[in-house]
């Protein structure tokens, strides 16, 4: 009787201890899962830009782990395009860079050891302890005012569960009285079961689309209040797929800026997700078609305060070298690059 008591005892300081781990687990969670917001105490510059540049980019360096072990990467060679990437950045010399997809603090310091002499501000939370984090950061050349980090609200199960689908916004200071909000965003796939345009997911993906436009805007509940709006990031949706989800935004007067350039200076636009990039064709979306769903989007009072110099698709090139000789793209997206100058 005494050995099952020692037995018993043993097997309940198990169960006992790995309950109070749990809910260690649990409660780091919902610590490390809060919504962010921030005011950072800096100087405005002393003359507002002529003009600015974006970039937005999923640099497509997904690989999720368990337990050391690999389930899933969607493109590969990883390491050997991350360390292409801060030059493919630099060579753009945007003044504002929204990043999709940069997932490991690892990449991330990586990035920003190289950069920091161009992008003196940037913004990188992690809003998760335990789930895939959200991927998203923004780089600037000028001062970042407000910072908030909020998870999307609506998205399959799945990635409910194990995902940090969020919606990164900062305000930048431009000029004296002069800012913008500039919200980064990669709303729902699709997750795993249901495809890309499936119903449910248009559904969700909506929901998503009116959670930044009402998070930017303090009237509708939201924390930033600048008079301009930039929402940039990769949509999973485009005039080719989902199509509802894209025009949403329009509903709310923002335009996509490098649709708008390409009709004014009659140049056919293309995709950003190209099925014929080597790290699609043999990745695990190898099925999917060719689609332009990374954008920027400029609400209607900015539109009306700049005019667009230019728009265009970049970092197509396959310049990484890989296995076999063989040289693959920085990521399995490309960017979008959009230039504007401000009216006198």
């Amino acid at each position: 009787m005494k050995f099952l008591r020692t037995i018993m005892s043993g097997t309940l300081k198990a169960l006992i201890g790995l309950s109070v781990l749990l809910l260690c687990l649990v409660g780091a969670e919902m610590y490390a899962g809060r919504d962010q917001f921030k005011v950072l105490d800096v100087p405005a510059p002393a003359k507002a830009p002529a003009q600015l540049k974006l970039l937005t980019y999923n640099v497509g360096l997904l690989e999720v782990r368990i337990l050391g072990q690999e389930v899933f990467k969607p493109s590969d060679y990883l390491s050997e395009r991350v360390k292409y990437l801060p030059y493919a950045i630099r060579s753009v010399n945007a003044d504002i860079v929204s990043l999709q997809e940069l997932y490991t603090a690892k990449h991330a310091d990586y990035l920003l050891n190289i950069l920091s002499d161009l992008y003196p501000y940037h913004y990188r939370a992690d809003n998760t302890l335990l789930r895939i984090k959200n991927g998203l950061m923004i780089l600037s050349k000028y001062p970042i005012h407000k910072q908030g980090l909020v998870k999307m609200t609506d998205g399959p199960e799945e990635e409910r569960y194990f995902a940090s689908k969020s919606i990164m916004a900062v305000e930048v200071i431009l000029g004296p009285d002069f800012t913008v909000d500039i919200a980064n965003i990669h709303p729902t796939g699709g997750g795993t079961e249901l495809a890309q345009d499936h119903p449910d997911n248009i559904t969700a993906r909506d929901h998503q689309v009116l959670q930044v436009y009402q998070y930017l805007r303090p009237h509708e509940g939201g924390k930033f209040g600048s008079d301009y709006q930039i929402i940039m990031g990769d949509f999973n949706a485009g005039p080719e797929i989902a199509r509802a989800n894209y025009e949403t935004l329009k509903e709310y007067g923002f335009r996509d800026a490098y649709a708008e350039y390409a009709l004014t200076v009659n140049v056919p636009m293309k995709m950003t997700w190209d099925a014929d990039n080597i790290l699609n064709s043999e990745g695990a979306h190898s099925d999917s078609v060719s689609q332009r769903i990374d954008h920027i989007f400029l609400s209607k009072d900015l539109t009306n305060k700049v005019s667009i110099s230019n728009a265009e698709v970049v970092f197509e090139e396959a310049v990484v070298p890989v296995e076999g000789a063989r040289l693959v793209p920085v990521s399995d997206h490309y960017g979008v690059v959009v230039e504007m100058q401000f009216k006198k």
